[in-house]
């Protein structure tokens, strides 16, 4: 049997010491962590937002009157044109919330999902009381899903813009 020896005082301070700046260490980097995960997940311009929001509804909204009679001639076709709508409203009106603002893929994705609050919010009314009335499970599947184009494009588009190349 190996007999152990007993620390040295001073051993024994020194490792406490240690453990009590690596624990200062890891609530520093977690609090760090907080804030910048709140920071990244804010929008900066709340009005901005929300009057574009307002736009991301009605601009699809204005052209799907003007193309709805393919909605009776190919309504596949009509539900890829109004995707497409979507996507170009949402292109140009993230282009306009950004236009001062280096775009950053946790206030897009947080914009985003305004923008579809915002639509649904606007839409649904009008598609469950109005002349075209259909359940709330047929107006998800057919219409309100296709909102979640905004926060996909909009996430999407800040990530890709994000990573800029190095030069060589």
């Amino acid at each position: 049997m190996s007999r152990s020896r007993p620390a040295h005082p001073g051993a024994v301070a020194n490792l406490e010491d240690r453990w009590k700046r690596f624990a200062k260490n890891v609530k520093r980097s977690i609090a760090a962590r907080a804030t910048l995960a709140v920071s990244l997940m804010s929008i900066t311009r709340w009005k901005r937002a929300a009057g574009l929001g307002l736009l991301s509804w009605l601009l699809p909204f204005v052209f799907s009157f003007l193309v709805f009679p393919l909605k009776q001639a190919n309504p596949a076709l009509f539900d890829s044109v109004m995707a497409v709508a979507v996507v170009a409203a949402a292109g140009w009106l993230s282009r306009w919330y950004f236009r001062d603002i280096a775009p950053r893929v946790g206030e897009a994705a947080l914009l985003g999902f305004l923008w579809l609050a915002i639509n649904l919010i606007l839409d649904y009314p009008m598609f469950a009381y109005g002349p075209m009335r259909m359940s709330a499970a047929r107006y998800y599947a057919e219409i309100g899903s296709g909102y979640l184009l905004y926060p996909a494009f909009l996430a999407g588009a800040a990530w890709a813009f994000g990573r800029r190349p190095q030069a060589v």
